[in-house]
């Protein structure tokens, strides 16, 4: 038998009935938890594809299992290799723990690091903390975009997570984002402008404002100009995908260094000046999860803001 027959199990279709706490759990990470070594993009491609059923019928990402459903899983092939994150990733993991409580971590995330695995990248926040505290069930409350830094929520346990998740579902958290604008803005702005993730160009996938999109609410707060770029307190109300992004977008205002909305020649000029990153930060997280302890965190923007900061 070769290395690779040992390293690798292949799994026919599985019909697997939900029980105990995987009542209530979301899709993906009941597929997560069950395939391990299958890497996140193809879960959510299986998800997405309809290869995954539940009760028959195809399923969202985001949809919860209820107790006694069953769950249609395709054919996969485990990579049963150790989960071994370079040395470097996990020193940077371990740099960016900000705070840690009996329940969850509070995590100050570098730019460029992604909350987890997928879309060609092997490991992320995640699975990286999850190796370095060697615990399996560490799970994301929340996520940011990887080119945005700043506060990321992790919980321990279930139940610290459903407490976390439920408070952001009813929007009892406080949200606070720092921005820089690629022109000037010299009044506050209160943007409600629905979203929707639906549109699509060249193949990668984009939000824009739609009147039949969901609902999103952000409140611009300028707190200083400088060469004409406005630093901004950013408000949100709601976690929408690329939120703040497209907001600023609609204000004619697009962030600094953002790839996807910003303004191209505004982000080769701050490149060229050793600027590589987007300037979003996630600086004030604050909730309170029934049953557990009160969380409220607020940090500066990192230094990598140089004079902007």
């Amino acid at each position: 038998m070769n290395d690779s027959a040992v390293l690798n199990q292949r799994l026919g279709v599985q019909f697997v009935q939900v029980e105990g706490d995987a009542a209530g759990q979301r899709i993906d990470n009941f597929l997560s938890s069950r395939l391990k070594g299958v890497p996140k993009s193809r879960i959510y491609k299986m998800i997405r594809s309809g290869e995954v059923r539940v009760n028959k019928g195809r399923v969202k990402p985001t949809d919860k299992l209820g107790f006694g459903d069953t769950v249609r899983i395709p054919p996969v092939i485990l990579d049963n290799k150790p989960m071994t994150p370079p040395s470097w990733l996990l020193a940077q993991i371990e740099a960016s723990i900000l705070a840690e409580t009996e329940h969850y971590y509070v995590i100050n995330k570098p730019s460029g690091l992604a909350v987890h695995a997928g879309s060609g990248i092997e490991y992320g926040l995640i699975e990286g903390l999850c190796v370095l505290k060697d615990n399996p069930k560490l799970s994301l409350a929340h996520r940011i975009d990887r080119d945005t830094s700043g506060l990321v929520l992790v919980a321990k346990n279930r139940l610290s997570l459903n407490a976390a998740v439920e408070a952001f579902k009813r929007r009892q958290v406080t949200k606070r984002y720092q921005t820089l604008h690629s022109k000037a803005l010299d009044r506050s702005h209160e943007v409600d402008l629905r979203l929707s993730r639906d549109h699509e160009e060249g193949g990668e996938r984009l939000v824009k404002v739609d009147p039949e999109g969901q609902e999103a609410l952000s409140i611009f707060t300028p707190l200083k100009t400088i060469d004409g770029f406005t630093r901004c307190a950013v408000d949100i109300h709601t976690g929408r995908t690329h939120q703040i992004r497209v907001h600023s977008l609609a204000l004619s205002a697009p962030l600094v260094g953002d790839q996807k909305y910003g303004v191209k020649g505004v982000n080769a000029d701050f490149k060229k000046r050793g600027f590589k990153h987007m300037f979003l930060h996630s600086s004030l997280l604050a909730l309170n999860p029934e049953g557990f302890e009160p969380l409220n965190f607020k940090i500066d923007v990192p230094d990598n803001w140089g004079k902007y900061k």
